[in-house]
Order: structure tokens, then C-alpha cells, then sequence
């Protein structure tokens, strides 16, 4: 963003803060946040960060920071802040699928752990696949039109994202066999 635009959406969201009550809303939400927090917190403690390391042959020069989100519904994302000091600050947002009878957030080792494991890997995944992308182009070129329909499904709408997303699967795989699931 340029100064400029950054500059007026910060005004914009002060106005949305004050107009939409937000204070008051994260006020009456409180206990759902500290139990969703609280949940979530049990399934964080089980990811075996140092794995990233081993397998992706990379020490992460930054943090890793798990995101709870409970607007997103099944949705999960990934995302990496490169910081001018040279570190970088790895997310992995995840949603929120599973409520109690309560309608308080749900969070199981068998679903969450794994997203957790794919989000975090996009950040070390996707270079590695950009940095191959050339080496890539002929293989997509032959099996993306054969998935095509299938891959925007999912929201993978070319033969890169596609590899990604394959080669992820097959790296949660391949941390699940180091670190299995407890439950």
C-alpha cells in the first residue's frame, strides 16, 4: 500500500470501530473468545514446530503464529509477513467448523492439527514450488486440464496452485508419520 491509501483506510476503520458498536460486540463476546482461545490452545500445544526445520532442510527465521478465527467457518489461510529486519512471521489462520451444543467453538486434534501442519507449510511449500515453477510447466500443462473442474471446486484455479496444494498434502502426510495423532 502507499502511504496515502494505508493512511485512509486506518481513518476508515476508526469510523467502522466507532459506528459498528466494536467495543461493545468484543465486550459481550468475551467468554466465547477466552473458551475459543482456551480450546484452541490444546490442539497448538501438540504441533511439533521444530519438524519444519527438519523436514523443509530450513531454520524458520521468525515466529509462528496460530490464528483463531471465528468468522472464517471451514476456511483456512496461510500467510508470511517478511519484516525488515530480515525475520519473517509465519500465520496460520484457521477457522472455525464445529460448535458445541452451546454454540461455543469446537476444536479436535484430527481436523485441526493437520490444517494447522498445511497452513504453517505454505510458508516454507510455496517458495519451493515457485522456485521450480519452470520445471513444473510441462507436467501442469498435461494434468491440470485432465482436474480442472475439480481444482476450481477447491479454489485452485491453476496448475501452480495445484502443485501446492498436492505437494502440502503429501508433507502433512509425511509429519503425521513423525508425529502422530494422540486422539
Amino acid at each position: 500500500w502507499k502511504t496515502e491509501d494505508a493512511q485512509k483506510f486506518a481513518v476508515l476503520l476508526q469510523k467502522f470501530y466507532r459506528e459498528t458498536k466494536c467495543r461493545e460486540f468484543f465486550r459481550s463476546n468475551q467468554e466465547m473468545f477466552r473458551i475459543a482461545e482456551k480450546r484452541f490452545t490444546e490442539i497448538q500445544k501438540k504441533v511439533n514446530f521444530a519438524w519444519f526445520r527438519d523436514f523443509y532442510g530450513e531454520r524458520p527465521n521468525g515466529e509462528f503464529h496460530l490464528v483463531v478465527s471465528l468468522l472464517n467457518g471451514n476456511s483456512n489461510y496461510n500467510s508470511t509477513v517478511s519484516l525488515p529486519n530480515g525475520t519473517e512471521d509465519f500465520f496460520a489462520i484457521i477457522g472455525t467448523s464445529k460448535t458445541d451444543q452451546a454454540g461455543l467453538p469446537v476444536f479436535d486434534e484430527t481436523q485441526s492439527l493437520p490444517l494447522i501442519i498445511h497452513e504453517f507449510g505454505h510458508s516454507f511449500n510455496n517458495r519451493l514450488i515457485y522456485a521450480n515453477a519452470k520445471k513444473l510447466e510441462k507436467s501442469g500443462e498435461l494434468i491440470f486440464p485432465q482436474l480442472s473442474d475439480e481444482m476450481r471446486r477447491q479454489g485452485y484455479n491453476s496448475a501452480l496452485t495445484m502443485f501446492i496444494e498436492a505437494f502440502l498434502r503429501a508433507c502433512v502426510i509425511k509429519y503425521l508419520e513423525k508425529n502422530p495423532l494422540q486422539s
